[in-house]
This record gives C-alpha cells, sequence and structure tokens, in this order.
C-alpha cells in the first residue's frame, strides 16, 4: 500500500479523526486515556492506534509501563499537499 493509501486510510475513519482530535490537543495520550473519550473497546481502538501509526499521523512512546501516543509532526502533511502529490505522480 503506498503512502498516499495509507494517509487517507488513516483519516476515513470517524473513531480514528476523534482520536487524532484528542492527540492533536498538544497531550500525549496513553490507551486508558483514549478509552475514556472514544467510544470502542480496547482491541479496536489499538487496531485504529496502528492505522494512524501506519499512514505517518501518529507515533507511539514507551513511557514507564505505559505506552504514550502523539501527533507525528515529522511525517504529517496536509491532505492537499499529499493529494497534489499523487496526481503529479499520475500525471507522468
Amino acid at each position: 500500500m503506498e503512502n498516499y493509501d495509507r494517509f487517507f486510510k488513516a483519516f476515513a475513519h470517524q473513531t480514528r479523526r476523534q482520536i487524532i482530535r484528542l492527540i492533536f490537543s498538544g497531550k500525549a495520550r496513553t490507551l486508558t486515556e483514549l478509552l475514556d473519550f472514544v467510544k470502542a473497546s480496547p482491541m479496536p481502538l489499538q487496531k485504529h492506534l496502528r492505522t494512524l501509526i501506519r499512514g505517518g499521523i501518529v507515533r507511539k512512546k514507551r513511557v514507564g509501563r505505559s505506552v504514550e501516543y502523539h501527533i507525528d509532526p515529522k511525517n504529517i502533511l496536509t491532505p492537499w499537499e499529499l493529494f497534489v502529490g499523487f496526481l503529479k505522480k499520475t500525471e507522468k
């Protein structure tokens, strides 16, 4: 799967968009904290987080016994930049 597909897939589900909004607020969140805000059980939530990590939007960091999830500032591009890049690639 190309980076474009992974990135846009990450935004394709309402729960993942909700996770992005929660993490984007500036505070790293643990799985337990996210479960308090998102209406999902742990396994589906972990699957959503993996999709966000593969899409380059979120990264995880182990802190002691827990794992914190952050927005990945190095990899995040606006959807428009990715879309324009995709269009340029298909022109060739």
